[in-house]
Formats: C-alpha cells, sequence, structure tokens
C-alpha cells in the first residue's frame, strides 16, 4: 500500500518521530513511502523500500495520535453510487444525525434523512434508513456528480429542518418516559426507605419502654437518622434527572445517485 501525505501531514509526523534513528523511520520521513501490513511480504519481497506495519509501529501511533487530539474530526461529506429498487432512480442528498439523551436512563440514537433533489421530498424516517444502510454497505464513489447547486442548497435545508423536527419529537418523547420513570422510582424508594425508617421507629419505641442499654437507643436512632438522610438523597438524585439532556451531532452528509 502506497501512502502519500500532505505536506502538513508530513511535517506532523516528522515532529512526531523527530527523535528516532532508525532505517525505518528514515523511509517514513519521505513524502511518499510504501507500507504493508503483512511481514511475509516484506521477506519474500525482500525490497528495503516496503515497511512492514503494526500497531506499534510509529506511523499507527501517530494516526492514532492525531485522531486523539482531533477528537476524530474526519472529513464528513461523501458522494456515492448505488443501486436499489426501493426507490426511484434519481439525486437523493442524505444526512445521519447521532442523538444522544441523558436523563435517569440514557438513549443514543441515529437519525437518518433523505431528500429527491428532483421532486425535494423527504422520505420518511424507516424508508430512508433503509436505503442509507444498503447504500453505505453496497454503494461506489460518484467520481463525477452533476447536480444543481441552488436545488442543492434548497433540498440541504429543507433535510435539516426534517430531520431536526424529528429529534425534536424524539426529546419531546424520551421526556415524558423520563419523567414516568421517575416517578414510580421515587414511589419506590419512598415505600421502601419509608418501611425501614417505620420499622425503626418501632424498634426505637420498644427500646424505650423496655429501658435498654443507652447506646443501642443511640445505636437506632442513628440508623433512623441515616435512613432519612438517604432517602432525601436518593430523592434529589431522582428529581435531578427529572430535566433531558439532549445532544446531537451530524455524522454525516453527502450526495448518492440511485441507478
Amino acid at each position: 500500500m502506497q501512502i502519500s501525505l500532505s505536506d502538513e501531514a508530513r511535517d506532523s509526523f516528522r515532529n512526531y518521530i523527530n527523535l528516532e534513528r532508525t532505517a525505518v523511520s528514515t523511509y517514513l520521513r519521505q513524502k511518499t513511502f510504501t507500507i504493508t501490513f503483512d511481514r511475509m511480504v516484506v521477506e519474500n519481497l525482500r525490497k528495503k523500500n516496503i515497511i512492514f506495519i503494526n500497531h506499534m509501529s510509529p506511523f499507527i501511533r501517530w494516526i492514532t495520535k492525531s485522531n486523539i487530539d482531533n477528537a476524530y474530526n474526519t472529513y464528513k461529506v461523501y458522494a456515492l453510487q448505488s443501486k436499489t429498487t426501493k426507490i426511484p432512480s434519481d439525486i437523493y442528498l442524505f444526512r445521519i444525525e447521532k442523538l444522544r439523551m441523558e436523563g435517569v436512563v440514557n438513549r443514543e440514537i441515529l437519525k437518518y434523512g433523505l431528500i429527491s433533489l428532483s421532486t425535494e421530498t423527504c422520505l420518511s424516517s424507516s424508508e430512508s434508513e433503509e436505503v442509507i444502510h444498503d447504500m453505505l454497505k453496497f454503494g461506489i464513489d460518484w467520481d463525477y456528480k452533476e447536480y444543481n447547486a441552488d436545488c442543492l442548497s434548497r433540498c440541504y435545508a429543507k433535510l435539516e429542518e426534517y430531520i431536526y423536527n424529528q429529534i425534536d419529537h424524539d426529546i419531546s418523547e424520551f421526556g415524558m418516559e423520563n419523567e414516568n420513570i421517575v416517578q414510580i422510582r421515587t414511589r419506590r424508594l419512598v415505600s421502601l426507605f419509608d418501611r425501614k425508617i417505620a420499622q425503626g421507629k418501632s424498634r426505637l419505641e420498644s427500646l424505650i419502654i423496655n429501658k435498654r442499654k443507652e447506646n443501642i437507643i443511640r445505636m437506632t436512632q442513628a440508623t433512623i437518622k441515616k435512613n432519612e438522610e438517604k432517602k432525601k438523597e436518593a430523592i434529589d438524585l431522582l428529581n435531578s434527572k427529572k430535566n433531558v439532556d439532549p445532544e446531537f451531532h451530524l455524522v454525516v452528509v453527502g450526495l448518492v445517485n440511485i441507478l
């Protein structure tokens, strides 16, 4: 596999391996070099300019560090060609958003959108998801893209609004589910701690009537107080999760030419 680095990437990589003085690092400092993940290739061809690479190699470690430093901010625009009978042949704009909602429980979902550039009509979410899955699995690069820029701009705005409306609906629905869960768990907690506290108070009353030792009475009082504090803390924690904390971001956007 031949690797060709841009000037910026080459400078970054050279800085990363600046202190290395191995024979391999000499080849890696070139703008273009050839690598393989199969050690047998190097042994069979016996060419010094083919570099064996594994997960411990400087090149892979540099890629990993760059991804972490840049929060895996890869290029999120694609153009593909795909064949399917599920939707009419046309050029479509597709978009995938990732939605994460945090409450008492957390939920993470992907939202799919697909719009025809000729009719400027959005497909349903379920239909878009099915087609996009097939497209990402079987699609090939579309090198010669032809489309109307003005139409594309309008469709981009329509598709974005359509998906954001879907996200608003999901957040609202999750909020109602989350509220129900909070109420159910609160009732369970109150019932559990009230039972423990009542048992403790009953035992305390019995200890006082029977004139038991003072240290036993104090221990029972401390247990009752501890359960009352735990009850309050547990309810406060549940109430703090009543409000849904949503977060969403773009995964990918692009064009697909359905043949």
